[in-house]
């Protein structure tokens, strides 16, 4: 007898098996689809939630170093320093950097002349995430500033002003101090970082705004998304507003780009590979390639001893058009013979000076420093630097 099935059987048993093959599949790629609708809602749920908690953190943070700035200098911190001519000089943001953890920049940035030009470029090239909303993708100019996405309230912070706690009659709980803006965006050192609540405030599609009070808390406002908290009117003139004069802005529209376009502070290496003597540094690397500053650090891939004097004329041959130089090494002549060499030379930052009358001479004549910030200064080397008339600042005290 034979085992073999009958034909009709076997034509049964080939056709069905791609059927089944196939609606297993269909099973499969529809169970993970509904999968990934079901999820897919609540990632991005959390995310959010996560970028509202981040924002009501950044405005709390705000919030503290402002009122750290009344406790220390009785008034709250001008909405901007503006000079006769009209001219913005510096915004309330970096007047509360030391109260955000940001003392070296406080010390570093030239308050007597205003924040754009090359002598505090640098500085205000600082990206500062507690300034910003997660999220936002424009983080800066196209001139290279970090912008920011809170602005403060214009009754409290405007040109030259001092308001204390005393002039808000009505309670600091029903007072806002700052709050997220939602477009038009301005570098955060901008001394015109105020907007009236008329502007646009809070995220497009959400129908408000986080918003900090001068009690300290976060509280979000809308008049138009339904059965959200509205900001009560008694909040719209606490403090009483100043003339209108006092809390006029330029017309200065600032173009933005994404977070591409932001300096980046990060380690590099002199040598390439994976030597020995690959020492490690900080350098402020702008989009375009440009290095504006360079740290060099006593560590190394491997092992660690002090920078050496080449150190630092490997570190110079690598990046000749650097602006501001932290140094390894004390600034003595031959220092000097190799600063010389910076045509774009503008800051130095020295923990001591020792220089000889020759020296000193080569120093004053790098036609671009503007600024020798220095912690041991001997009596000797300063004579000699004043005898050849300087034309940079000699500034004293810690170095970053």
């Amino acid at each position: 007898m034979s085992n073999d099935l009958p034909a009709s059987d076997s034509k049964v048993g080939v056709k069905s098996m791609p059927w089944n093959r196939w609606l297993s599949v269909f099973i499969l790629v529809a169970s993970a689809s509904i999968a990934v609708a079901l999820v897919l809602p609540a990632i991005q749920q959390a995310r959010e939630a996560a970028r509202r908690s981040q924002t009501k953190n950044n405005l709390k943070m705000i919030g503290l170093a402002l009122m750290n700035y009344h406790n220390v200098h009785r008034a709250f911190p001008p909405g901007g320093t503006i000079d006769a001519d009209g001219r913005g000089h510096h915004g309330w943001m970096c007047q509360i950097m030391p109260f955000v953890d940001q003392n070296s920049f406080f010390k570093d940035v030239d308050r007597k002349v205003p924040w754009d030009i090359n002598i505090n470029r640098h500085r205000y090239r600082l990206s500062l995430a507690c300034y910003r909303v997660p999220g936002v993708t424009a983080v800066v100019t196209t001139d290279g500033f970090p912008v920011t996405h809170f602005m403060a309230n214009p009754t409290v912070m405007f040109r030259n002003s001092s308001t204390r706690i005393r002039d808000f009659k009505k309670g600091m709980s029903k007072a806002w101090l700052v709050g997220e803006a939602g477009g038009e965006y301005q570098p955060w050192g901008y001394p015109f970082n105020w907007r009236e609540l008329s502007g646009s405030f809070g995220r497009p599609g959400e129908g408000g705004a986080h918003f900090v009070l001068g009690d300290g808390t976060v509280r979000f406002y809308s008049d138009k998304t339904p059965n959200a908290e509205s900001m009560p009117p008694v909040m719209l003139a606490n403090p009483l507003p100043p003339d209108k004069a006092l809390t006029k802005k330029p017309s200065t529209r600032f173009e933005l780009t994404d977070a591409s376009g932001l300096p980046r502070h990060r380690v590099v290496f002199l040598d390439e590979g994976d030597s020995f003597e690959s020492l490690a540094e900080t350098a402020t690397i702008l989009s375009d390639g440009r290095v504006e500053f360079l740290e060099i650090r006593g560590h190394y891939k491997f092992g660690s001893r002090p920078p050496t004097l080449d150190d630092l004329r490997r570190a110079i041959t690598k990046y000749p058009t650097v602006e501001r130089v932290l140094l390894p090494v004390p600034l003595n002549d031959q220092v000097a013979e190799l600063l010389k060499t910076l045509p774009e030379l503008t800051h130095v930052y020295a923990k001591s000076v020792f220089l000889s009358e020759a020296g000193a001479r080569v120093l004053c004549r790098i036609p671009s420093l503007q600024v020798l910030l220095v912690e041991n200064l001997n009596d000797e080397s300063a004579a000699y630097i004043a005898d050849c008339t300087p034309t940079f600042e000699i500034r004293r005290g810690r170095v970053p």
